[in-house]
């Protein structure tokens, strides 16, 4: 029986369709059709690549210091709005992005990029879901996830022919533009309206009625174990993307088979995102994110210790497995363990997490690389955090808090 929290809206499958469809527009703001502009951003603008390394971090931490607040906002106007404005700030990115003449203003674009696209669109779509989903919550969040691994299958590609045949200026305003066009079409049509309760549903839904709030949430251990467990895996797999091809040319692989590597990790991810949703709603979460992390750590390790195109082959599709469960395992647990009413907050401050680490790890890995003259080290740190963490999630239980905790 599904979590009535909402007012009855859209059809389940509108809602659904809507929230893939925010989730598949938020690809301009993610690292894997970022990094497509970069050479061209450095021969434009003049910047050399750790110049532009350090303006991706700016922006992204900027971005992350506000998704608490969009994710608080998120539970008094609820999804849709938030996806329908967001996408508009999504257009406003691309427009600043477009017009970037130099270190400022690109820090200003990529703010603006990474604060939509990455955050405020893809936590709504997540929260959206949540309100709306309880017994299959996981196996939605599955097909939310593997809408990801679509993307990062795809909108490279494109973003990367845009660029050969129009220009980096003009690839940025139609990957930005046509995503925004296509949000706040779901969001009118698609996602549900109203994030209220129903009449008389306060009292006996147990998901709205008894939640944390974000205060309450922090005082939890596991709400800790969680929020570490994402920022670690947005760290990895962003370290990892964002200087892929280096990392694999060390290894042995070409640019070309490093590039063929991102279909691989796609393909990967896209099987667990649908099988970590099934589990998620059939078992435990503290062994699934564990596993989660081992494979995570597991990846990172041989990407340094099995060189040549099969063991990039194997390292990438092992990250993408371990992404995928963890997704799909993470945000039902959010929703579970903390209840709906402020879920919009708590999604928000697991988003300032994943979005900090995902603006870290890019600069701690190229600087550790910078000053040893390899990736070993780094990749092998990622693989020994990855592993304490998983010992980290057998901590994870249901808080059950008593009542002086809940909201």
């Amino acid at each position: 029986m599904e979590s009535q929290a909402v007012r009855p809206g859209r059809p389940r499958a509108a809602v659904v369709v809507g929230c893939l469809v925010a989730m598949f527009i938020t690809a301009p703001g993610q690292t894997f059709v970022v990094s497509t502009f970069s050479d061209a951003l450095a021969s434009d603008l003049g910047l050399t690549l750790e110049r532009l390394g350090l303006a991706y971090l700016l922006g992204t931490l900027g971005s992350a210091l506000c998704l608490t607040a969009v994710g608080s906002a998120a539970d008094r106007i609820g999804p849709r709005k938030m996806i329908g404005g967001a996408s508009l700030g999504l257009a406003l990115a691309g427009l600043a992005f477009q017009s970037a003449s130099g270190f400022a203003s690109l820090t200003l674009a990529f703010f603006l990029l990474r604060l939509t696209g990455q955050g405020a669109i893809s936590m709504a779509s997540s929260h959206a879901l949540a309100l709306r989903f309880d017994a299959t919550l996981g196996r939605m969040e599955g097909l939310r996830g593997a809408t990801v691994a679509l993307a990062i299958a795809t909108v490279p590609q494109l973003s990367v022919a845009l660029i050969a045949s129009t220009g980096w200026r003009s690839a940025a305003t139609v990957l930005t533009l046509s995503a925004a066009a296509l949000g706040v079409a779901a969001a009118v049509f698609l996602i549900d309206p109203d994030p209220e309760p129903a009449s008389g549903e306060v009292e006996g839904d147990e998901a709205w009625r008894r939640s944390f709030d974000l205060a309450a949430a922090r005082r939890t251990p596991v709400f800790w174990v969680l929020i570490a467990f994402v920022a670690a895996q947005a760290a990895v797999v962003t370290g990892v993307h964002f200087h892929l091809l280096p990392i694999l040319a060390e290894a042995g692989a070409s640019a070309g088979e490093a590039a063929r590597t991102y279909m691989t990790y796609a393909g990967a991810g896209l099987a667990a995102t649908l099988l970590g949703g099934l589990l998620a709603d059939r078992s435990r979460p503290g062994p699934l994110l564990g596993g989660s992390m081992l494979l995570l750590g597991l990846g990172a390790v041989l990407l340094d210790r099995w060189p040549g195109p099969l063991g990039s082959h194997v390292a990438m599709g092992v990250l993408g497995v371990a992404q995928g469960i963890g997704a799909a395992t993470h945000g039902p647990t959010l929703a579970r363990f903390f209840g709906r009413r402020h879920h919009g907050a708590i999604r928000g401050a697991a988003g300032t997490a994943a979005v900090a680490g995902s603006a870290a790890a890019p600069w701690v890995t190229g600087l550790l690389m910078e000053r040893s003259g390899s990736f070993e080290p780094p990749l092998l740190m990622m693989g020994t955090a990855s592993f304490a963490l998983a010992l980290l999630c057998k901590a994870i239980r249901d808080p059950a808090a008593p009542d002086a905790l809940r909201t």
